[in-house]
């Protein structure tokens, strides 16, 4: 899993929706008040490279249209890139009431843009899902904002994720991070990446998987 560094500032979009809004002190939450979620998830597409939070897949446009062949949707599966709250924004609500804040006057974590990633949604059957679609309002124990990430997953050549901790290997289990659709995509991309250099010495950097 590749560690997402936020920056400071937030993106254009939750800055400026803010810097407009505050004044009015309502319609502060994301799920109804703001406005701006598809530039937002233009944002952070960009600041992720293209790739998926939690499974690396692409997210954006046109890569992630590629994803969608005859094939999958012949079998009712659809794969569509969103702005996921890595804490859910239902608990968001919840921990901003148990603080007798009245929700949509103030700036809950629901609208903080540490809290939020672009990641891949999968619509078909129970079966098919994973990542972001899966995981429901479950907590994640090792996010992708979280350093640790990068060093506490590790991925075997038939594509398996592994956890080197119980933070990672938990979060494997909610975002379903061995579904055969990923695992198949890792063997698979594995397989290409050492097939020429058989016999030959290869250093794998930290970077190789997102």
């Amino acid at each position: 899993m590749r560690y997402l560094e936020k920056p400071e500032a937030p993106p254009e979009s939750i800055r400026q929706f803010l810097e407009a809004q505050r004044p009015v002190g309502l319609n502060l939450d994301y799920k109804s008040g703001f406005t701006r979620k598809a530039e937002l998830l233009q944002e952070l597409i960009a600041q992720q490279f293209g790739l998926c939070a939690y499974t690396g897949m692409p997210v954006d446009p046109d890569r992630l249209e590629s994803l969608n062949t005859d094939q999958t949707r012949a079998r009712g599966i659809e794969y569509r890139a969103h702005n996921e709250h890595i804490k859910a924004q239902s608990v968001c609500r919840s921990e901003a009431e148990e603080r007798g804040e009245e929700w949509g006057t103030v700036v809950a974590e629901d609208m903080d843009h540490r809290n939020i990633v672009a990641a891949v949604e999968t619509r078909g059957a129970s079966s098919e899902q994973f990542g972001a679609t899966v995981r429901g309002n479950n907590p994640i124990p090792l996010p992708p904002t979280d350093p640790r990430c990068e060093v506490e997953f590790r991925y075997l050549m038939n594509g398996i994720a592994e956890g080197t901790s119980q933070e990672s290997r938990e979060t494997i289990e909610v975002l379903r991070l061995n579904h055969r659709t990923l695992s198949d995509s890792r063997a698979s991309w594995l397989d290409v990446f050492f097939r020429p250099t058989v016999g030959k010495r290869v250093k794998i950097s930290k970077e190789l998987f997102a």
